[in-house]
């Protein structure tokens, strides 16, 4: 595969120009087999997962214009990923990461340990048990929108140290006894899983393919995994394709792409799996399912339900 055929890759993934994607094959940082590149530490590529399961699972399906995530592209030519939001997304998608206590549901909303850092126009989300980090900012090169609490919520945001709470929340992530296993996690596998999540994060113009139709997509979680099922466009087959392509799986152990779950190549399911060494029991990470029913309401009436939710 030439170098454009990968800066090309890299474009379709990305969002990014295609000079800029060209620089990076020709700088090494991308190669045809991951055209994208991946993140510089094990801590970025666990801040970056962290980033993908709290947008995914408060957004739900309340995406607008097929920003799966809230994110239209990113930029990866510096070491900190600069992620293009979504214009009307773009306040609370960042209200979404940065942490608030909610006394009625007993915890922590949003990235525990999450801290924003304004700097010459530049918005940028550090964690504050690392030097991992993402810049947020606009398509059109305006100041991303400043901080605000949302409504009825501690924000945790805004002190300097890391609240009791979110410590605790933080270190259910950071342990080895995820749930699902009888005994703990080998660390190499947590580290497997973040590095899968963070090039999800990187490749937004892929993921957004699902939301193509009708603009948004059901994305949840159950903690430590991440499902996407929409209607129709793109098919599980597909989008499995594409993201083979990018380099998704590539060299990532303890996983088993892709176990396909139906023979309908429109309606189905396909599933990247945690897996033990003794190959004994596996768990989904990534799901990945196409032809759920389509919604009832036509595109002008979720959009006013939609803008009037996002104010």
């Amino acid at each position: 595969m030439s170098k454009f055929r990968t800066a090309v890759l890299m474009q379709n993934a990305t969002g990014m120009t295609y000079q800029s994607c060209r620089q990076s094959t020709l700088d090494r940082r991308s190669s045809h087999w991951v055209p994208v590149p991946d993140p510089w530490s094990r801590a970025q590529a666990h801040f970056e997962a962290l980033v993908v399961h709290t947008l995914a699972d408060q957004l739900r399906d309340r995406q607008l214009d097929g920003a799966v995530l809230g994110i239209t592209a990113v930029d990866v030519r510096a070491w900190v990923p600069k992620l293009i939001l979504h214009p009307t997304m773009a306040s609370y998608v960042i209200s979404l990461l940065l942490p608030h206590y909610d006394s009625e549901y007993g915890g922590v909303r949003g990235l525990p340990g999450a801290r924003p850092v304004h700097s010459h126009g530049r918005l940028v989300i550090v964690d504050r048990l690392g030097d991992a980090a993402v810049e947020l900012a606009m398509a059109n090169a305006a100041a991303p929108p400043n901080p605000t609490p949302r409504p009825e919520m501690r924000a945790d945001w805004r002190q300097h140290t890391m609240t009791a709470e979110e410590t605790e929340e933080r270190a259910w992530w950071e342990s080895k006894g995820r749930p699902g296993f009888d005994k703990p996690v080998e660390q190499s596998i947590l580290n497997a899983e973040d590095l899968l999540f963070s090039r999800l994060l990187r490749r937004p113009r892929i993921v957004n393919r699902v939301a193509g139709s009708h603009g948004f997509v059901n994305s949840y979680t159950h903690g430590t995994d991440l499902v996407l099922e929409w209607c129709c466009g793109v098919s599980h087959l597909e989008m499995r394709n594409l993201l083979d392509q990018s380099g998704l799986t590539h060299q990532i152990a303890h996983i088993t792409p892709w176990n396909n779950l139906g023979a309908d190549p429109e309606r189905g399911t396909v599933i990247i799996e945690r897996q033990e060494h003794s190959h004994s029991r596996s768990e989904p990470l990534l799901t990945l399912r196409s032809g759920q029913t389509c919604p009832s309401e036509t595109p002008d009436e979720r959009r006013q339900r939609m803008d009037a939710w996002y104010r």
